[in-house]
């Protein structure tokens, strides 16, 4: 299983404070390698393009410009979760929480957030080699032998450990054998299935991700006889014991009372990290989602941008995935 990779940044007051050294130091306690090292003086329109924050961002964006930034790409297992262990540490010593605007360093979690701040630090890199553990969302066209190289392709190319390969109820046959024949890999794969279904008045797109060792079991598992709504790809997905998540959908139509209604259905995650999101809307459905519906995040490329640009880190992906790999 591949290491995967975390970002995280010494705002101005950190670097004007000298806290390089005990930072690495903490990498060090906490088994993480840098792999590569960015200084830069950001200007304010770079901070409003690729951050956001719960101060007023003008302000906010005054602060991170006033001075230069360090950036540390690491990589290790848990990256990004001990990185933000890492973050907190240091900023408790030094007496300051995340309510606090300046307090020293940030990190770059999951999704859009890597991907826009990688991009804006290591912009002579590539993200996808550099890419966090698993992305939920890659679509690959083609017959089998074709997808057979693009998942060959994928493995040499990217950092990623896991991907979940979502296709259709009418591709379902030949991706599940394409996916059974992808083998001595390091990268590992789960089938996501995906439909369009109308629910509450809306026609809202469900992924339903079946538990990895189904890939390997006879045809039978996968027979269907009819799929004509929501009822009935909910109840085939939890015949099968999978996980259930809503697609991307549009942020406005995202609300608590949706949600509520899905997750009496099963449904028990949201695609959150999409290229279609802007900063502001992520964070705004990590607190709907997490905060008051008590589901989980799911994302990734959707085939939009690479497979690989955006994903979800480790300890994310085993909260998302726990059931399916009993």
């Amino acid at each position: 299983m591949k290491q995967e990779h975390g970002l995280a940044i010494l705002k101005p007051d950190g670097v004007r404070k000298g806290i390089d050294e005990e930072f690495i130091t903490e990498l060090d306690r906490h088994d993480l390698k840098i792999v590569h090292v960015s200084k830069r003086h950001l200007s304010k329109q770079q901070v409003l393009e690729s951050f956001t924050s719960d101060f007023n961002m003008d302000i906010y964006a005054d602060y991170l410009s006033s001075g230069e930034v360090m950036g540390y790409l690491v990589k290790g297992h848990y990256a990004g979760q001990k990185l933000r262990e890492i973050k907190q540490t240091i900023r408790s010593r030094y007496g300051y929480a995340s309510c606090n605007m300046e307090n020293l360093i940030h990190t770059a979690d999951n999704g859009n957030e890597y991907c826009l701040q990688f991009k804006l630090l290591f912009p002579d890199r590539d993200i996808v080699q550099y890419a966090k553990f698993a992305d939920m969302n890659v679509r690959i066209d083609g017959d089998e032998q074709a997808m057979i190289q693009a998942l060959r392709t994928l493995n040499d190319e990217s950092n990623l450990s896991w991907i979940g390969v979502v296709t259709s109820l009418d591709t379902l046959q030949h991706t599940k054998n394409a996916i059974k024949q992808f083998k001595d890999a390091s990268l590992q794969c789960l089938l996501g299935v995906s439909g369009r279904y109308l629910i509450n008045g809306e026609e809202l797109e469900m992924i339903g991700y079946l538990p990895s060792h189904l890939i390997h079991t006879d045809d039978e598992y996968f027979s269907l006889k009819k799929v004509s709504s929501f009822a009935d790809f909910s109840a085939w997905i939890q015949r099968l014991q999978g996980l259930m998540v809503l697609g991307y959908t549009p942020t406005s139509k995202i609300t608590l009372p949706l949600l509520k209604e899905l997750k009496k259905h099963g449904v028990a995650g949201v695609t959150i990290y999409d290229a279609r999101r802007d900063m502001r809307q992520v964070e705004d459905l990590e607190d709907l989602v997490e905060d008051e519906a008590r589901m989980m995040f799911s994302g990734g490329g959707a085939g939009i941008v690479r497979a690989g640009e955006i994903a979800l880190d480790r300890a994310e992906f085993e909260v998302l995935t726990k059931a399916l790999m009993k």
